[in-house]
């Protein structure tokens, strides 16, 4: 079991908060040489393919959502930005229950419910990605609320 974070896009931090969210799409970069079949990045590696060479994450790992927070400085406190996150602190944690690779444009309206949108904002989410890229490779994470305390 490993710990990853994840910075949720600012449309979608509340329905995070809420637990409306039960799927993360995340737009990946396949690595040259890789190719996806069934569902999976597979990499050529002294002559064999190796599944799942570049996925951010896998069945079983904690996620942890990162956000905005403050930090109390000598006198005054400040914003903090999301990357500089510690875990500790961190209010929105997620289990992955599992992963697979799709185009983003495969996505249904049942899909977009899940991510945290209507389904009238599918167009929304399909822009928010790489505009030079109009249907990048996505890992189509389905994963499930759980307590800070389960961790």
């Amino acid at each position: 079991m490993t710990h990853r974070p994840y910075t949720p896009p600012s449309w979608q931090s509340k329905p995070l908060a809420d637990g409306r969210v039960t799927l993360l799409v995340v737009p990946l970069k396949v690595p040259a040489g890789s190719y996806v079949e069934q569902g999976r990045i597979w990499a050529m590696t002294d002559g064999c393919a190796y599944g799942d060479a570049a996925l951010p994450y896998a069945p079983g790992d904690l996620i942890w959502c990162r956000e905005s927070w403050w930090q109390a400085g000598d006198l005054l406190y400040m914003w903090r930005s999301p990357d500089t996150m510690p875990k500790d602190i961190a209010r929105t944690w997620l289990r992955c229950t599992g992963v697979k690779v799709r185009r983003v444009q495969t996505i249904s309206e049942d899909e977009v419910r899940r991510v945290g949108l209507e389904p009238n904002d599918g167009t929304v989410l399909r822009g928010k990605f790489n505009p030079w890229d109009a249907n990048p490779w996505c890992a189509f994470t389905t994963v499930e609320k759980i307590s800070k305390e389960d961790v």
